[in-house]
């Protein structure tokens, strides 16, 4: 069963422990950067049988929107100063979700994600990269930064897609990206994107889906001019479809 070690079963009951608190202090931060900032659907820790971390999923055949943290993967892996960024990427997911809906594009999915990773550098002073969780389960930024055209490229190439391939190979772990990318790429492209806006977090979080889109292949574009990498652009204009929550 997860969790026999004793020093593990000892971490878990510690986050059990500690979270409100941490939880607490992690809103009260974040609040300085989103004033307005209100959790719209409700909370729970529970132990995750090694499933996640921390995010938001649907429950009872999708009636109930839930924020679950799994106490078992943030001992895993946030039991170090890794853990207010991380809980500053999940509570900026909730503000995010204030004004922007989970839609089925690619780019909604890397859009959403790199604004978090954006959301807790900003609120994180000098953070590392472990902070970020751009080191998971290994260091994101050399190989894509080695396979930056490529991660680009795709990036234009899916930027619309609706079938959740891309979001898989780009998001997931165990994903199978392409050209020697490796796991979680998206994230950060989706950060170099959130970067490029070069708007303030609380500007871009308040941006709706059909605001979002130009500012996300403007920014891409951007991106894509600055590393040379010649490939076919994004669409100018494509239909917005939101018929299932970002499978992430």
């Amino acid at each position: 069963m997860h969790f026999q070690l004793p020093a593990k079963r000892a971490a878990y009951n510690r986050v059990v422990a500690d979270f409100p608190v941490a939880l607490s202090d992690a809103v009260r931060r974040f609040r300085k950067t989103f004033p307005e900032f209100r959790s719209i659907i409700p909370t729970y820790l529970y132990h995750s049988l090694g499933l996640r971390d921390g995010g938001s999923d649907y429950l009872d055949a999708g009636k109930r929107h839930v924020m679950l943290f799994g106490a078992d993967m943030i001992a895993e892996y946030h039991s170090d100063e890794s853990l207010q960024p991380f809980l500053a990427h999940e509570l900026y997911h909730l503000e995010h979700g204030r004004h922007f809906s989970d839609c089925d594009q690619f780019w909604c999915a890397i859009w959403q994600e790199g604004l978090a990773v954006d959301a807790a550098a900003t609120m994180t002073p000098r953070a590392t990269d472990r902070q970020l969780l751009l080191d998971t389960p290994k260091p994101i930024r050399p190989k894509t930064d080695a396979r930056w055209k490529d991660a680009l490229c795709f990036a234009a190439a899916h930027f619309d897609d609706t079938d959740g391939t891309a979001v898989v190979k780009a998001l997931q772990m165990g994903g199978n990206p392409p050209n020697e990318l490796p796991d979680r790429f998206g994230y950060y492209v989706g950060y170099r994107i959130a970067q490029a806006a070069n708007m303030k977090p609380i500007h871009l979080s308040r941006l709706d889906n059909k605001s979002a889109r130009p500012v996300v292949r403007s920014s891409l574009i951007k991106l894509m001019n600055n590393a040379e990498a010649r490939c076919p652009l994004p669409a100018v204009d494509a239909v917005i479809t939101q018929q299932s929550p970002n499978p992430v």
